[in-house]
């Protein structure tokens, strides 16, 4: 399991540009069981992602 702490590098505008095509992403990793949850930090300055899988490799191709 991985606890995935994600810090935003740009604005909001740019970010929220992007929240779909991010969500689409995310589903593949939902849909094969690697992702449990996953949501936006408030304030808005990132999100956090709850992995089921101990496979780091897998993870840190997942983010990157």
């Amino acid at each position: 399991m991985f606890i995935i702490d994600v810090h935003y590098k740009v604005g909001l505008e740019k970010i929220e540009q992007h929240v779909q095509a991010h969500r689409d992403y995310l589903d593949q990793f939902y849909s094969n069981g690697t992702f449990l949850v996953s949501g936006p930090k408030d304030p808005k300055t990132g999100g956090v992602i709850i992995s089921l899988s101990d496979d780091r490799k897998l993870i840190d191709e997942a983010i990157h």
